[in-house]
């Protein structure tokens, strides 16, 4: 009876990984609300997670990310969570994107340590400079701070358009999740290093996007508030909704994962990229914001 009950789950198991990974998933786009309108997504991909009995797994998302961001076509996607398995798959599956990242270290499983990769469309975009910081007392090389969890970075490009030579200083983080303290001391880092690149690089407009494992009105996000524009709040259009939302497990009303823009930039629109019509693509949702230039 056992060895009939094992074959009959390998069996299930068989058939919905074949469906899971033969279907092709469909998402809708979303229209530009102005005609020199720029986008960027910030999107935790949950890349080394899932579960394989939930539908959830890795192999069976990625694909989806992909879908997703190719139909939505942003200019920039700064992702969190990201392993070079996927990223291996995107340069295939996001053919039109190209991409740059660090991992950032620490992690039992060295080859799979998480990235926060930055996309550009390729075609629009040239990449003029790019670069990695820890969320520490010593940024400048691969570090911790003294009561985070793991291992946290900013990672940064340099981006000019091939047509208008405007450039776009795209800053992507993902703060820790242990620490409120740590994610205040990240974020100032963050904001320190904004100061120095900004000095260097004049003419950029700063993206900050990333996944802050905090609400708006703790410390981290205060801290960046001061000095740039949550697109949530300062958009034209858009509704809050929470972006983190486990797999289904949880029902939260603020998000976690956020879009700033310098002051020379305005948000347009905002949008929480929600689509579950052909399941999960991570235990969060993506941020979309539109913008222009002031």
């Amino acid at each position: 009876m056992k060895k009939i009950t094992a074959v009959f789950l390998a069996l299930i198991l068989t058939m919905f990984s074949f469906t899971a990974c033969s279907a092709e998933p469909v998402y809708s786009g979303i229209e530009r609300t102005a005609s020199a309108g720029v986008a960027a997504v910030t999107f935790n991909c949950a890349a080394p997670w899932g579960s394989l009995l939930k539908g959830t797994q890795s192999s069976a998302r990625v694909k989806k990310f992909a879908a997703y961001m190719n139909a939505v076509k942003p200019d920039f996607i700064g992702t969190q969570e990201m392993n070079n398995d996927w990223l291996s798959e995107l340069s295939e599956q996001m053919a039109d994107y190209e991409f740059y990242g660090v991992a950032r270290g620490g992690d039992k499983n060295e080859k799979q340590s998480e990235l926060n990769a930055v996309f550009w469309l390729k075609d629009k975009y040239t990449l003029i400079d790019s670069g990695t910081f820890w969320l520490s007392e010593t940024p400048e090389k691969e570090s911790r701070y003294t009561g985070a969890g793991c291992n946290r970075v900013c990672t940064w490009v340099l981006l000019q358009n091939k047509e208008t030579n405007a450039q776009y200083l795209h800053m992507n983080t993902h703060l820790d999740n242990m620490s409120e303290e740590a994610q205040g001391y990240g974020a100032n880092v963050i904001l320190a290093e904004e100061q120095k690149l900004t000095a260097q690089y004049p003419n950029a407009a700063v993206i900050l996007t990333g996944d802050f494992n905090q609400t708006r009105g703790m410390r981290a996000h205060s801290a960046v508030s001061a000095v740039l524009n949550d697109s949530l709040t300062a958009a034209e259009s858009g509704e809050i909704k929470g972006t983190y939302q486990e797999w289904g497990e949880q029902e939260n009303a603020e998000p976690i994962d956020f879009i700033f823009l310098s002051g020379d930039l305005t948000a347009v629109n905002y949008e929480v990229l929600d689509d579950l019509s052909n399941g999960y693509v991570s235990d969060h949702y993506g941020v979309y914001t539109e913008f222009v230039t002031v």
